[in-house]
């Protein structure tokens, strides 16, 4: 891959990044995940792509696929692969190589693991994130994430730091002492596992609305109190299929939120609708920049910014999730992290490239029989993005997306950051300048509820 790679650079416009050091010094990036294939076809792909390639990571043609097989994603053979996967890339890192007929010198090392967090407890042997400790990153419980004032970090005055990888271990050796106590009882699996792991397993349906709102009330009503599931289905399915259309909503949520504004409205309702507006700027924005691969250090300590400030809005006044506790404070961390290291952005870790690859090895599988299907994947593979390559059927130069998260007026005199249009030479909307905006900002500032604030939702 790395020849190939040497090879087809020749030929690019944009050329392989060598973060600074010599040619032939190539990062990499390897991950597993349960592929697309069918209701019910387990099917788990492994990808590996080179980060030398920048923004064309997050591209199918780029991430090629490692090994293929017809199980789920953390079965027992799955868990003997990543032990003796993980023995090879030690002995890969460990070595240098010379390409034939070039006076190169190759190296290669394992930069990033870009797997969802559920995977990536599997590949370390920990607790599911659905547990009381529901992230792989800090040692946060779910009984304080709705903490504004904690931060989290490498030094002590943080209240969140990362896991101890061997205190980690110390928790899941505890949980199998106390399975291995149950089994020698005479309950039922069920009872056992409800009964004695509950504290560690809140069940988290991705993709379902909260119960905390009135749709996540009617939702659970109709599928576990009516037992209505088939309408159940098609109601989660109506709500999920509105993500797709992330961008345009980030365009135009302004817009949705003043259409619910009215001058009947009560102080509360108003302020309601700022904290709504307020965490949906902030996010947008967040979005926008740890999408990013290309970043500058000015935008890292944006990103900072913005996350706090969503996640401080959404603890004092909303009601915090593991996600939003996640953006608020790993994710600007991690992309430090990376752009100290890389200095790229965090979208050069995405899955979004990994997913495409997911839906397009699915596509191939159409037209092959069960039984060797694995064979004629990886030959289509080769022949697509290798051979062809190789042979001159190559793009020169990445084709850069058009869409953007943050509207392009937002940065005109005439509009405000939010999207609406201002009035004459004021500095924001008569929206974003209202009494009940000046009070949110002051909340998020100081980390707590103030007094005005506090006679405002009361």
């Amino acid at each position: 891959m790395a020849r190939f790679y040497l090879t087809a650079n020749k030929h690019r416009q944009d050329k392989l990044n060598w973060f600074g050091k010599q040619e032939g010094t190539f990062k990499v990036a390897i991950g597993g995940d349960g592929a697309p294939f069918g209701k019910d076809d387990q099917v788990l792909a492994w990808l590996v792509s080179f980060l030398n390639c920048e923004k064309r990571v997050c591209r199918s043609e780029e991430n090629f696929l490692q090994i293929g097989a017809n199980c789920s994603e953390d079965c027992e053979p799955v868990r003997r692969y990543v032990t003796m996967l993980k023995e090879q890339m030690s002995e890969i890192e460990g070595k240098t190589y010379n390409v034939e007929g070039k006076e190169i010198t190759l190296s290669l090392k394992f930069e990033l693991l870009p797997n969802d967090m559920k995977y990536l407890a599997f590949l370390g042997g920990e607790l599911s994130i659905s547990a009381s400790y529901f992230s792989p990153f800090a040692d946060v419980k779910k009984a304080d994430i709705d903490n504004p004032q904690g931060t989290f970090g490498l030094e002590h005055q943080h209240k969140w730091h990362p896991w101890k990888y061997c205190e980690r271990i110390k928790v899941a050796a505890a949980v199998e002492k106390k399975k291995a106590e149950l089994s020698k009882t005479t309950l039922k699996l069920a009872t056992k596992r409800e009964s004695h792991f509950f504290h560690f397993t809140a069940k988290i349906q991705a993709g379902v609305p909260s119960t905390c709102c009135c749709f996540g009330k009617y939702y659970h009503t109709i599928k576990f109190i009516v037992k209505a599931t088939r309408l159940a289905k098609k109601v989660r399915k109506w709500f999920t299929d509105g993500i797709s259309k992330s961008l345009l909503f980030c365009h135009n949520f302004m817009t949705i939120f003043l259409s619910l504004k009215t001058d009947e409205d009560r102080q509360y309702h108003t302020f309601q609708l700022h904290v709504f507006a307020y965490t949906g700027i902030n996010l947008r924005d967040s979005v926008s920049l740890f999408s990013r691969v290309t970043i500058s250090g000015e935008q890292v300590q944006n990103l900072q910014q913005v996350c706090s400030n969503f996640f401080r809005a959404t603890a004092l006044f909303l009601s915090s999730t593991p996600t939003s506790w996640t953006i608020g404070h790993v994710v600007p961390f991690h992309a430090k992290q990376l752009f100290n290291s890389l200095g790229m952005g965090l979208g050069i870790n995405t899955m979004e490239g990994r997913e495409a690859k997911h839906i397009a090895l699915a596509q191939f599988t159409r037209n092959t029989q069960f039984s060797n299907r694995w064979a004629q994947v990886f030959r289509h593979e080769y022949v697509s993005l290798i051979w062809l390559r190789e042979n001159g059927c190559d793009e020169i130069v990445n084709k850069n997306t058009s869409g953007v998260y943050i509207p392009k007026r937002c940065y005109t005199p005439q509009f405000c950051h939010c999207g609406q249009p201002k009035n004459g030479d004021d500095g924001k909307c008569s929206f974003c300048l209202e009494q009940s905006r000046v009070i949110l900002l002051d909340c998020v500032a100081r980390g707590k509820i103030t007094n005005e604030a506090k006679a405002l939702i009361q």
